[in-house]
């Protein structure tokens, strides 16, 4: 079994619990005006190319690599004596991680047997058969919330957000840990009454902890090619605080930049 790849992250903080190996898969449903991992978007097509180290992969970022499960495998669990250390573990991240659902099945089986624990950062965009099955084998949920607003949502993603909240539910009783993940793009969501609603939808699907993501520019050099220009800003301080105050006050723990 094949999948398409375009980096792989060693010692990741901010992917989940504890010193984390993040795996970047090709492929996403959405086209966000603000993605910093555009190069994710190439067509896998016409990816021919194998590899079977981490350093090799990380010099084809741009045009992605093509890895056979096995060879995955044996990459990720070189770094078991970390994950159990720190208490880490596998993220899969993208792009759109499900986008590859029969390979991210089967990756995530792999690794269960080897007793990792593994995370999924997910847009939540996905068909619901596929993701049910994804999410009741993963130990942690980092769901994106971007837009509530579905005209808004269209507009800045380009999908509607129907299927993302439908899953959301089926985030919600996987069993699985769930941390809601929110960008923060001043021009797009960043103000209190949008925040609020999405503290009070996570009140509604009793989900209590959320990463407030601040807008950066890191990625917007790559978006000549894979994008339109849209250019954005990072909310202000003021604003940030407000939020995190807002949340703690509703029982959420929250963090500010993952």
């Amino acid at each position: 079994m094949t999948g398409y790849i375009f980096d792989i992250k060693k010692f990741a903080v901010h992917d989940g619990p504890g010193v984390r190996t993040t795996v970047f898969f090709m492929g996403c449903p959405l086209r966000c005006s603000w993605c910093h991992n555009s190069e994710s978007l190439r067509s896998v097509r016409g990816v021919s190319e194998e590899f079977s180290t981490v350093e090799m992969i990380s010099s084809k970022r741009i045009n992605g690599a093509k890895i056979d499960i096995d060879t995955l495998v044996s990459l990720l669990l070189k770094d078991r004596i970390i994950f159990e250390e720190s208490g880490g573990g596998v993220t899969l991240s993208g792009g759109e991680a499900t986008s590859q659902s029969d390979f991210i099945i089967e990756l995530i089986k792999r690794l269960k047997k080897e007793d990792i624990n593994i995370s999924l950062d997910t847009c939540g965009y996905c068909d619901s058969e596929s993701f049910s099955i994804i999410v009741q084998n993963v130990d942690v949920i980092l769901f994106d919330i971007k837009v509530l607003c579905d005209d808004l949502h269209k507009k800045y993603t380009g999908k509607s957000n129907d299927v993302i909240l439908e899953n959301l539910k089926i985030a919600e009783n996987s069993g699985s840990r769930v941390i809601i993940r929110h960008p923060v793009i001043d021009e797009v969501n960043g103000n209190m009454e949008h925040f609020r609603k999405v503290i009070d939808l996570m009140k509604h699907h009793n989900l209590n902890e959320i990463d407030i993501l601040p807008y950066h520019r890191l990625g917007e050099a790559k978006w000549k090619d894979n994008l339109e220009s849209h250019r954005f800003s990072r909310p202000s301080e003021e604003l940030l605080q407000e939020m995190k105050n807002h949340a703690e006050i509703n029982g959420m723990k929250v963090s500010i930049g993952g």
